[in-house]
């Protein structure tokens, strides 16, 4: 990773599963009408007897039981939340992580989330576990939100599905007793039967707590570039290469074109027999949900959203970012780069990325950042640096938020993995 600096309620209905992940808007509490997205499926409203039930997972729930110090014992269930539950799990979210959002920011923009592409169909999921005798109350919550993976493997490329995990909380008053543990078991059992993913993988900073439960660490390297203090920003003949603006309307075809590019990337290379090369695809729902993100944020910051998503030069190599307003650093989601060997001082990389220190400062962010640490990417940036007033610029070290990586069933060996992995498969936490 490089970092340059730069100045409801669903109603209560017998034997009915709903899918939690396409509720737009709670059923009111005083008639237990259903959402639409319920009567649209035909599904019959009963009234008969009150009970929660956790999403479509079609999982059996499996209490697990505990003693408080006072010595009462609390039995929780699991399951997908349900509309309420979803409620609960988002207040607890904020108050686990000391957000600096307030409740009802945190639940509006997790209803803005919820629109996006990549939340539908069951791409973004809440699980929890709640207590059996209080189903309203949610002692520890987690998210899954889906992603497409390239698996090349002695030659063959596969696009397998899988999942990222984030959120992962519990209550302070439970904490200690393992139910976090307990919850992200019956998570993976999902995510290995009905879930058919063959990969999740989640970034933390406790790597002993999620390789105990199966997860393991991939390498990520954080290159720090420090221009806070800088001269100019026109440095050599990249200044005048001809780049363009990204906005909304072209991230989906740029994201189409990246994805079959990577395809035919693999296609075209000899694995290494005893290595394993797994990627994150870079899709449009991905790579735009966290734009949605930074549109709530920017909106209620700032009564703006950004309008530039990234820099392209002709169909050779473009740039996707996010605007990270609580951090005030713009990550760079993804590097394209198809850019012919003609290039060799790497002058279209290093203007791509001048345009990103443009975005920046137009924000007043303080950093860059990029996971990306390919030659080109080092070249560019060791360039920029050459704008600070500092003779030591550059530094190097482990990134605080780990990626961990997991395989069904012990599928494959991950000593054997090289994983490629870019800012735009992170779920930063606000």
């Amino acid at each position: 990773m490089y970092v340059v600096q730069a100045q409801s309620l669903i109603p209560y209905i017998d034997m009915t599963i709903i899918n939690s992940a396409n509720l737009i808007e709670r059923a009111d509490r005083s008639n237990l009408t259903l959402c639409k997205p319920a009567l649209a499926c035909g599904i019959q409203q009963t009234a008969t007897r009150r009970q929660y039930f956790c999403g479509s997972t079609n999982m059996p729930r499996k209490p697990y039981s505990i003693t408080m110090m006072n010595g009462d014992t609390v039995t929780a269930l699991f399951g997908e939340a349900t509309a309420e539950q979803q409620i609960e799990c988002y207040t607890l979210s904020s108050s686990a992580w000391a957000s600096y959002l307030d409740e009802d920011e945190v639940i509006a923009r997790e209803k803005h989330l919820s629109v996006e592409s990549l939340s539908r169909d069951g791409g973004r999921r809440t699980w929890c576990l709640y207590r059996q005798d209080d189903p309203g109350s949610v002692l520890s919550t987690c998210k899954t939100l889906r992603r497409d993976f390239r698996l090349e493997n002695t030659g063959n490329t596969h696009q397998v599905g899988g999942y990222c995990i984030t959120s992962v909380c519990t209550a302070t008053l439970y904490r200690g007793h393992g139910l976090a543990s307990h919850m992200l078991r019956n998570v993976t059992d999902w995510l290995d039967g009905p879930g058919q993913a063959l990969v999740s993988v989640l970034y933390s900073g406790i790597p002993q707590f999620y390789e105990r439960l199966g997860w393991n660490p991939v390498l990520d390297m954080e290159v720090i570039l420090n221009t806070s203090a800088w001269l100019y920003d026109v440095l050599g003949p990249y200044a005048k290469i001809s780049v363009r603006p990204l906005r909304d309307a072209d991230i989906e075809e740029l994201c189409a074109k990246d994805t079959e590019s990577l395809m035919k990337q693999y296609k075209q290379s000899e694995s290494t027999p005893e290595k394993t090369r797994l990627t994150i695809l870079p899709t449009a729902d991905v790579v735009k949900y966290q734009h949605g993100l930074s549109n709530y944020m920017g909106e209620l910051w700032h009564y703006e959203i950004p309008e530039i998503r990234g820099a392209a030069y002709e169909d050779q190599a473009w740039l996707y970012w996010f605007h990270d307003f609580r951090g005030r650093c713009l990550y760079v989601q993804r590097v394209h780069d198809s850019i012919s060997k003609e290039d060799p001082e790497a002058h279209i990389m290093t203007a791509l990325f001048l345009c990103a220190i443009r975005e920046a400062k137009e924000w007043n962010f303080t950093s860059i950042a990029t996971w990306d640490t390919t030659s080109r990417v080092r070249k560019a940036l060791q360039t920029l640096a050459q704008a600070s007033v500092f003779s030591k610029s550059v530094s190097e070290s482990h990134r605080k938020q780990k990626m961990f990586l997991r395989l069904r069933d012990g599928d494959m060996d991950l000593s054997s993995i090289v994983m490629d992995n870019e800012a735009f498969s992170w779920n930063l936490r606000y």
